[in-house]
């Protein structure tokens, strides 16, 4: 009897407590991990930030980063500020003028955040923006974002070195995250056959891929030079061109030399998401013939579709120096490019041993580790607790060179 009534009163308690909540366990407002710019075209950043929600955390795109930093100070609670590419800040300048008045603005705020108490997370991509104008002003940005950052970011150990005759990283603060491939994250079922077969690619073709986004380090026109000089040798090679260009105005001369090569099939503008796998698909060899580089998506993505790859001996790519599936020119030898790229063709398209390696070396630098380390680097600078996220309304940014 008196078990019966002791459960019916703490059914009715529990009953209670449910209707007022009391039983649920509270969830904690989440903390939140600002971060601009917001650069849609390349996955890299949703891939990065992936891990978050299993720590109560999720990474909110800011508009204007001076903006955000000045208003996270008046908040009177500033945050945590994640800082990627730094192209926003001065590159927007007209005039060499205008470009010191916004490092300025920026440098001021920034001082201001970190005083405040915010902290400021900076990820190195490149040593400098591409296509910088304003080198001097770009420097001191560079240092001036380091003085002030409570960790640095880098996508591989490499960048310290490769940025010592700009500024002085300081080992101290920083974290090696590598960037990932792209494993799992694009469509990848379509069979090689069908892939040349839909681009008309011969079965006896040899294929050579230029792909991403056309920008005048990635040294576009050299590769056609050499493309005609490897071409008197081996009339069975192709060149596949595909991307967007950075200024397309400026690739009149480009395309007319492309569409006008019989051996040369090209499209430009940026490849969607699902038809990457037919221009990689098609391919022996992709070749990266750029003049400078630091870290490679470009080159993630080759591994990530199991195609080898030629690409210049500096930045993230030689720590690929030996790899089976890799093979490094100097950069600044048009001729060493040629040599470099008969070789390749030579190895690569005479056996798949060199895109099984391309695909376990994906497999191991899948995005899911990556996200996992990031969770690991930033838990331990995240507030317990975040305020209300000061963010407005995003603006559409430009896309990143994300291929």
């Amino acid at each position: 009897m008196w078990n019966r009534v002791r459960h019916g009163v703490g059914w009715r308690v529990r009953k209670a407590k449910r209707s007022f909540g009391r039983t649920r366990p509270v969830q904690a407002p989440e903390r939140l991990v600002h971060f601009a710019p917001n650069y849609k075209g390349n996955p890299y950043q949703r891939m990065l930030y992936a891990g978050l929600p299993g720590i109560n955390a999720r990474a909110v795109p800011v508009k204007d980063i001076t903006e955000h930093l000045v208003a996270e100070v008046e908040s009177g609670d500033p945050g945590l500020f994640h800082l990627h590419w730094t192209n926003p800040i001065l590159q927007p300048a007209e005039t060499e003028r205008e470009a010191r008045t916004r490092l300025d603005a920026f440098t001021l705020a920034l001082a201001s955040f970190t005083d405040a108490g915010g902290t400021l997370i900076w990820t190195i991509h490149n040593v400098l923006p591409h296509d910088a104008r304003y080198i001097d002003l770009e420097v001191e940005l560079a240092r001036t974002i380091l003085r002030h950052a409570s960790r640095v970011h880098l996508l591989s150990a490499q960048t310290i070195d490769e940025a010592a005759g700009r500024y002085r990283i300081d080992p101290a603060k920083v974290d090696v995250i590598e960037l990932s491939s792209y494993h799992g994250v694009y469509p990848s079922s379509m069979s090689r056959g069908k892939a040349r077969s839909m681009l008309g690619i011969e079965p006896n073709d040899k294929t050579l891929l230029v792909a991403g986004y056309i920008r005048p380090y990635k040294g576009i026109d050299r590769m056609l030079d050499v493309f005609d000089k490897l071409l008197a040798d081996d009339p069975s090679l192709r060149l596949l061109i595909a991307g967007k260009p950075l200024d397309a105005d400026s690739m009149a001369d480009l395309k007319a030399r492309c569409a006008d090569h019989p051996r040369v099939l090209s499209r430009f503008e940026r490849i969607p998401d699902e038809e990457l796998q037919v221009w990689y698909g098609a391919a022996d060899v992709v070749v990266l013939p750029y003049t400078n580089v630091l870290n490679s998506a470009a080159f993630r993505l080759a591994t990530t579709f199991g195609v080898p790859a030629v690409g210049p001996r500096m930045g993230t790519l030689t720590a690929y120096e030996g790899k089976s599936y890799v093979r490094l020119f100097n950069p600044d030898s048009t001729e060493d490019l040629c040599n470099t790229v008969r070789i390749a063709v030579a190895d690569f398209a005479r056996s798949p041993h060199f895109r099984k390696a391309a695909q376990q070396d994906a497999v191991a630098h899948s995005p899911d580790v990556m996200a996992a380390e990031f969770v690991r680097f930033v838990e331990p600078l995240l507030p317990s607790t975040s305020p209300v996220a000061n963010i407005g309304t995003p603006e559409p940014e430009p896309e990143f060179d994300q291929k």
